[in-house]
């Protein structure tokens, strides 16, 4: 066996291996030219483009924000109640053969209740009616029990859902229009 006039010598290993690299995407380089160049008077800067994509977000953001609270805050323009109310008494035999008093609700033109739903409601009886205007917002509804000086609720429903305040007035016949509730 022949020996080497110089021995080998053997570097020692590396006991860490260097961190692998990481398995993903591959980003290009950034330098100055992948990003954007904003001047202030007096100053450069610099904007990458994730930096500004994230400002356009927050700024979008922000207006859907600003705009969904002011939607939902929009001014509140009340109905108002039914007005030129007016009861008519009218005789009627009942099941049994008895006579009784029903009450017959009449509204006069209404601009603002064109078509709508009328609710007439005797709270002292329990009993009521729901009455369709006329184009005009007038009504006549049909026949409903009741008792002289009851109160009686009254509101409507336009055709979008929106509902009138509702107005208590006295089951009397007569007066145009029928008094307030006291």
């Amino acid at each position: 066996m022949t020996r080497h006039p110089h021995p080998t010598r053997l570097l020692p290993l590396p006991t860490k291996l260097p961190p692998a690299p990481r398995p993903g995407p591959r980003r290009r380089a950034r330098g100055p030219d992948r990003g954007l160049l904003i001047q202030v008077p007096g100053q450069t800067h610099l904007m990458s483009h994730r930096s500004l994509r994230r400002r356009i977000v927050r700024l979008a953001l922000a207006i859907g924000a600003a705009g969904a609270v002011w939607a939902c805050n929009a001014p509140f323009i009340p109905v108002p109640p039914p007005n030129q109310i007016t009861f008519t008494p009218e005789t009627v035999t009942d099941t049994t053969g008895a006579l009784k008093t029903v009450w017959i609700t009449q509204g006069g033109p209404n601009g603002q209740a064109g078509s709508a739903l009328f609710f007439v409601l005797d709270v002292d009886q329990g009993s009521g009616v729901i009455q369709r205007a006329n184009s005009d917002g007038s009504f006549q509804a049909a026949p409903m029990d009741g008792t002289r000086g009851d109160h009686v609720h009254i509101y409507f429903q336009k055709p979008s859902g929106e509902n009138s305040d509702e107005t208590c007035k006295q089951l009397i016949e007569g007066p145009d229009p029928a008094p307030n509730c006291q």
